[in-house]
């Protein structure tokens, strides 16, 4: 049987969930995870191993910088609406 800490994980993933909602939340959660753990009982065997699916390697562009694109910590967040401890503060995106 699955065991969920739900008020740890809700305080790690940092939501607020309603009493009333809390109840539904977590069973949808254990089956969820139930349903996944599926997958420890398929035979893979005989699948060989692989990075991804397209079979390309270093896909991604290198990081370059212009030095007249680079802001200053200072400059980057002098529009922002709330900062806390050098980072753009924003509000909550996920809600229940």
């Amino acid at each position: 049987m699955v065991k969920v800490d739900f008020l740890k994980l809700q305080k790690l993933a940092g939501l607020k969930v309603k009493a009333d909602k809390k109840t539904k939340l977590q069973s949808q959660l254990i089956e969820i995870i139930q349903y996944v753990g599926q997958l420890s009982n398929v035979d893979t065997t005989r699948v060989s191993d692989f990075a991804n699916a397209s079979g390309k390697q270093n896909v991604l562009a290198e990081d370059n910088t212009k030095n007249s694109q680079t802001l200053t910590q200072k400059q980057a967040l002098q529009n922002a609406k709330k900062t806390k401890n050098g980072y753009t503060q924003v509000s909550q995106v996920i809600t229940y």
